[in-house]
């Protein structure tokens, strides 16, 4: 837990805040981003009566404050199951893109008890560029994590004791798994070169839904191509895999196209 916590000051020229915000609603956010809970993910637990003790206010009160923001502001929710408080724009202000964050997040993600906050977050951390995929957090919910109609018999049991855990880790996401998967489209690829960049461009782009199953088509149609296009040789695999070339349309002309030559007696030469 940090010693202090910087606000911007923009909180206080922020025009949702100025014409939304009355002065309760800024006090309670304000005790949001800085109380003695707050965690690196924004996302900790509290009590209403924690709460209530801090700020002066009843507990009737704090729970009109968190029904406000849920519903109008959209920036604070609460889970009463868990006890948890969620500020959903904290990852905005306060994460950097500096992969040694990374790990921290992590840690504390797995740590949430709410699931559909874990699944929030978890998604929004899953996005980030410097994310390995040993570090990937799976999802709680089998479903995506914006369907509100969700079964809870669906949740996805984890570990959250240990970061390398096999429970907290996605089967279909372990490095094993997906280099596996990973030397079956190589071995479709005619110019195999520069197989360390294509690997983790592969990974990166499974890490963005796209299946093996379109890329193994894309290597497939792009073979064609290159059969009736005799003449063009086939990009390095590093630059296929990196410049996510399954999706070129390589049907637009599957007939030779090779330059036309013109006759020496059609050129106006000087012999």
């Amino acid at each position: 837990m940090a010693i202090f916590r910087n606000v911007n000051m923009n909180f206080w020229t922020d025009t949702r805040i100025v014409d939304d915000y009355t002065p309760e609603d800024r006090y309670f956010m304000l005790y949001a981003l800085t109380n003695s809970y707050t965690n690196i993910i924004g996302c900790y637990e509290i009590s209403i009566k924690q709460m209530s003790n801090d700020l002066g206010y009843t507990k009737d009160v704090i729970e009109s404050l968190i029904t406000r923001f849920n519903n109008f502001h959209k920036t604070i929710e609460y889970d009463f199951k868990t006890k948890e408080l969620f500020v959903k724009n904290w990852s905005k202000y306060n994460w950097s893109v500096s992969p040694k964050l990374d790990q921290p997040l992590y840690k504390a993600i797995c740590k949430i008890k709410s699931n559909k906050f874990h699944d929030e977050l978890a998604k929004i951390y899953n996005d980030r560029e410097t994310v390995e995929d040993s570090l990937y957090i799976p999802y709680r919910y089998s479903s995506d994590t914006t369907n509100s109609n969700r079964n809870s018999n669906s949740y996805r049991n984890s570990n959250r004791n240990s970061i390398h855990s096999d429970d907290t880790l996605s089967v279909s996401y372990k490095s094993s798994e997906l280099e596996k998967r990973f030397e079956a489209l190589w071995k479709q690829y005619p110019k195999k070169v520069g197989k360390p960049k294509a690997l983790t461009a592969y990974k990166k782009a499974i890490k963005s839904g796209v299946t093996d199953e379109v890329i193994s088509q894309g290597i497939e149609d792009y073979k064609k191509y290159l059969a009736a296009n005799t003449w063009q040789s086939p990009a390095n695999g590093q630059t296929w895999f990196m410049n996510e070339r399954w999706n070129d349309d390589n049907n637009v002309s599957m007939t030779p196209q090779v330059p036309e030559r013109q006759e020496y007696k059609d050129m106006n030469l000087p012999f």
